[in-house]
């Protein structure tokens, strides 16, 4: 087993949560279906290396928007359209989403069994699906928000995401997640605004981890889109579930 990517979440025995690194291969096929086969291998073997059943593995066909959907064991194998987030509550069904430079963010609700997993790029997050999937796991399993524990994920850090005024303007309620450059050019944190965001749906500031890993930086280690611009896109697969 890799070692955790969360101190907090990674001293539940039951809770897999887990990232894979470039050396897995890339684990979307989207804009290249002659790859599929060989995304697939990599999706079955990195799951193996983690110790867990591919087959049983619910995925999201993801939109960027904040659609969150509730799944159990019947969409094990499955790919869920037009969603960026994903809750369960059903043991051995493992949630998984695909990020690049977009941040992974791990939901686990330890009083009620409950796991959510969402994909956060900025359009996510400016539609809110942190709150989306707090708020799916309160809809479907009863959580309490105060007892919600979130990684935010590696992903691309305020040293490489620039943003012009269109942007910026969509996130002008979270000042404190600017950085004004000495080139004059505008820096935006999205662990940050991840972070802003689930406290105040309800989340403890205590419960919330956020991982350093800036995916543009690490080329060694993390596929990123904005580092790189390949032609065909390349990322990770976040997953979580409980055994």
């Amino acid at each position: 087993m890799e070692d955790p990517l969360f101190a907090s979440l990674g001293a539940f025995p039951r809770l897999v949560c887990g990232l894979s690194a470039r050396q897995h291969g890339t684990m979307t096929a989207a804009a290249d279906p002659a790859r599929k086969a060989q995304v697939i291998q990599n999706f079955q073997r990195y799951f193996a290396s983690i110790d867990l059943a591919a087959a049983n593995a619910v995925r999201c066909k993801q939109a960027h928007g904040a659609t969150v959907a509730a799944v159990a064991a019947a969409q094990r194998g499955t790919a869920v359209r037009d969603t960026d987030g994903l809750v369960t509550a059903t043991p051995q069904t493992f949630l998984a989403v695909t990020v690049g430079d977009c941040l992974p963010l791990y939901f686990y609700d330890p009083k009620r069994q409950a796991v959510g997993l969402a994909h956060a790029g900025w359009r996510s997050l400016q539609q809110g699906i942190p709150a989306a999937t707090v708020r799916q796991l309160q809809d479907q399993y009863g959580t309490s928000p105060s007892d919600v524990l979130v990684g935010i994920g590696p992903g691309i850090g305020p040293c490489h995401f620039l943003v012009g005024p269109d942007v910026a303007e969509r996130f002008a309620a979270f000042p404190a997640a600017f950085t004004r450059r000495a080139d004059g050019t505008l820096a935006l944190d999205l662990k940050a605004v991840a972070a802003l965001q689930l406290h105040a749906c309800g989340v403890r500031r205590e419960h919330i981890e956020t991982s350093s890993d800036c995916t543009a930086c690490l080329s060694e280690r993390y596929f990123s889109y904005r580092r790189d611009r390949p032609a065909v896109v390349e990322a990770m697969v976040a997953v979580i579930g409980l055994r």
